[in-house]
């Protein structure tokens, strides 16, 4: 993937190509949100040793999250667009995986604090 491939206005034309630009976006902004609620989690828990290591578990979380649930999102998703022959564009795309990355953060941020 290129940035151009990328561009608001440029129309994706394959199962795959949309598929992987969701999936990537959903990847990206789920490791993103999780980094900066592991980041808070690591400066309230500060007074302990193991704080340091919060951020990667919170990560690691996140990656799981969306390699699972947003693997299924962007599938469904995609196939609603492929059998409905709907044109995605890439911005349809990275609304859809950013929105399902910031529905699983909240889904899960309170399911991480309750665990700590």
């Amino acid at each position: 993937m290129v940035f151009e491939d990328f561009l608001p206005g440029r129309k994706l034309d394959g199962f795959s190509e949309m598929w992987t630009t969701l999936y990537f976006f959903g990847i990206i902004t789920s490791l993103i949100l999780h980094l900066v609620g592991g980041i808070g989690a690591a400066l309230a828990f500060k007074k302990y040793r193991w704080s340091f290591f919060l951020p990667l578990f919170f990560c690691l979380y996140g990656l799981l999250v969306q390699l699972v649930a947003g693997g299924i999102t962007a599938v469904l998703v995609t196939s609603v667009y492929w059998t409905a022959t709907f044109n995605m564009t890439a911005l349809q795309a990275i609304i859809w995986g950013c929105g399902s990355s910031v529905v699983y953060a909240v889904i899960s941020f309170p399911i991480e604090f309750v665990s700590l």
